[in-house]
């Protein structure tokens, strides 16, 4: 049963995934910029920005080249563009450490075992 939040959390992620991916059909071509020039350590060259790879409008960029229905249900706010890439197979799912129990199991009684 879906209520009032989980509509306006799917508005929301449809709203920030359909800017991005907006933005970035607006700025597909790099013409006429070099794209050698980046900070190399060893200068202050900052004339190109590095792309972004880990970026949620580098996710959706790639799930509109490669995956357009996984696209689709990003941009409808269905999906984030992050659990998108996992669908697409693109990125591998981190499974989480588990948090030690708290407190730590009573140490046990050896003493009538020995001897």
């Amino acid at each position: 049963m879906r209520n009032d939040f989980d509509d306006q959390v799917r508005a929301a992620r449809a709203g920030a995934a359909q800017k991005l991916d907006a933005e970035d059909r607006a700025n597909r071509s790099r013409q006429g910029q070099r794209t050698d020039l980046v900070y190399n350590k060893q200068s202050d060259v900052h004339e190109v920005e590095r792309p972004s790879g880990n970026s949620s409008a580098a996710f959706i960029r790639r799930l509109r080249k490669d995956r357009p229905d996984i696209h689709a249900r990003v941009l409808s706010g269905e999906i984030t563009p992050h659990a998108g890439m996992i669908e697409a197979g693109f990125r591998r799912k981190v499974e989480r450490r588990k948090k030690p129990s708290w407190p730590p199991p009573a140490p046990i009684d050896v003493s009538g075992l020995i001897g």
